[in-house]
């Protein structure tokens, strides 16, 4: 089992990464929100053997990575914690798509194409996600979403989740630090001690939410998250978000790979000449 105080210090990562000062960050968390929910609808818009057109679309990442000074490595990490599960789901598509496709001089069966597809999507929409929180924070994304017009309640829940698993991964950690510290030479936790471990957890995070609940009442709390003065939505951030809606509109209904790729073939073919 993975160290509860590594999962609670990536979680807590994630926010000082929301802190920084860059291009991105500095813009409305709004704009954020909006180029990341049409980023997303452009990429599931995409057909299921879709593979070559939806490759200009990785330029978001990788340009948001970039103009946020994040390392590419603090996506990657995140990357290969849901990697097991993207590559299972889309491993189903070979088995049932074994009609034949051409793909080129190549033959192969449809369900290569469709698995491809699928992982691609999966890591484009796991990447935009961890991004928007990364540059917008939990706060930003809420500001986002209350400008979309979604209920408060669900925002109240999204946030207060968001901030109780902090306080459920410490819970855990102070729990495996303690059985580490009581089971001498032996390693992990047998499963005899599951069923208990996770009564305790159970009974502890319900106190906690009440202590918790009790503190938030004493300091006036009515449903609302203020984080301070908000932000004014300026000419900047209007430009973000209206140039990166335009080329995943440019992606979606024009053929920019094979346009490309086209374009390349004709040099090439005139150099030859």
């Amino acid at each position: 089992m993975r160290d509860p105080s590594r999962t609670l210090a990536a979680f807590y990562s994630i926010d000082e990464l929301s802190r920084r000062r860059s291009p991105v960050h500095d813009r409305h968390p709004v704009a954020l929100c909006a180029s990341t929910a049409g980023f997303m609808i452009a990429v599931a818009s995409f057909g299921r053997r879709d593979v070559s057109a939806i490759l200009p679309l990785f330029l978001y990442p990788v340009l948001t990575l970039a103009l946020a000074d994040l390392r590419p490595a603090e996506l990657f990490r995140r990357l290969a914690a849901v990697a097991p599960a993207i590559l299972a789901i889309a491993a189903l598509n070979p088995v049932f798509e074994s009609a034949p496709v051409r793909v080129g001089p190549w033959t192969v069966a449809g369900g290569w194409l469709s698995f491809v597809s699928l992982a691609a999507k999966l890591t484009l929409t796991v990447s935009a996600a961890f991004l928007l929180v990364a540059t917008a924070g939990m706060n930003g994304v809420a500001a986002g979403l209350r400008a979309a017009g979604i209920p408060k309640l669900i925002i109240l829940v999204l946030q207060t989740t968001y901030r109780y698993v902090a306080l459920l991964l410490a819970e855990v950690a102070g729990m495996s630090r303690a059985h580490e510290l009581r089971s001498g030479p032996r390693k992990g936790v047998g499963r005899t001690l599951w069923g208990p471990m996770l009564g305790g957890l159970l009974l502890r995070s319900y106190d906690r939410a009440g202590r918790v609940h009790d503190a938030m009442g004493l300091r006036g709390f009515d449903g609302e998250f203020r984080t301070g003065k908000a932000a004014r939505f300026g000419k900047a951030d209007a430009l973000y978000c209206s140039s990166w809606l335009s080329f995943f509109a440019l992606v979606r209904f024009v053929d920019v790979t094979g346009a490309l790729g086209r374009m390349m073939e004709g040099l090439a073919f005139g150099v030859v000449r």
